[in-house]
């Protein structure tokens, strides 16, 4: 399944942000799109007062996950990863996959193409722990990850093409030569070869009908 990278950055006070646009510039954010079926690297980065990356105090641990909307005391959640102790460049690398029983109950991906969910819409939040006290915290509040249903599934048959303009309009003209009992030949020649005189042909190299003269 293919892999994609989601930078995120936790600020001072506990807000998740993205689109790093460039040094200390960032936005914060409300909505997370996702899709079914595919692995995700979430890279996480906290940020200090002064909108640096600073990691967490040693030992740390980071984890995303998600639940159903407004389903807090929900025992299981949709989507879940957590990270090495060690930040890699100043960020925890956490890998979630979206290919769940969960989720796919929620999306009905069942082989029913008649109650098919195009996108479910979950809480998601990050937590950490940090330091040997292990001091825990958690974004300030969950935001909303929207996971669209998956198209290719493999197996699917592909569409039957029409006919280019061209195609269709020698298919007619075949059909028309047929209904009026006029056979088609390459040129004058290989028509004289074959046929009597006085006979209507259709010559492909002219694109006419004539009349075989000798």
């Amino acid at each position: 399944m293919p892999s994609y990278q989601i930078p995120l950055f936790i600020d001072r006070q506990g807000r998740i942000r993205k689109s790093r646009t460039f040094p200390t510039a960032y936005s914060t954010t409300d909505l997370l799109v996702l899709k079914r079926g595919d692995f995700y690297t979430f890279s996480i980065g906290f940020l200090d007062s002064n909108l640096a990356l600073t990691p967490l105090d040693s030992p740390s641990h980071v984890k995303v996950a998600a639940k159903e909307k407004e389903k807090f005391d929900g025992s299981d959640f949709i989507i879940f990863g957590e990270s090495e102790e060690v930040a890699v460049d100043d960020f925890y690398l956490i890998s979630v996959n979206t290919n769940t029983v969960a989720l796919n109950e929620l999306l009905a991906s069942d082989g029913n193409s008649s109650n098919d969910v195009p996108f479910v819409d979950l809480m998601f939040e990050v937590s950490w722990t940090e330091g040997v006290g292990e001091n825990t915290g958690s974004t300030l509040a969950p935001v909303t990850v929207r996971i669209y249903n998956d198209v290719i599934r493999g197996g699917e048959g592909t569409p039957e093409e029409l006919p280019t303009p061209e195609e269709w309009l020698e298919g007619q003209l075949d059909a028309i030569l047929i209904a009026l009992g006029v056979p088609k030949y390459a040129n004058i020649a290989a028509a004289n070869a074959a046929l009597s005189i006085g006979l209507a042909y259709y010559d492909e190299e002219l694109q006419t009908i004539n009349i075989v003269t000798a």
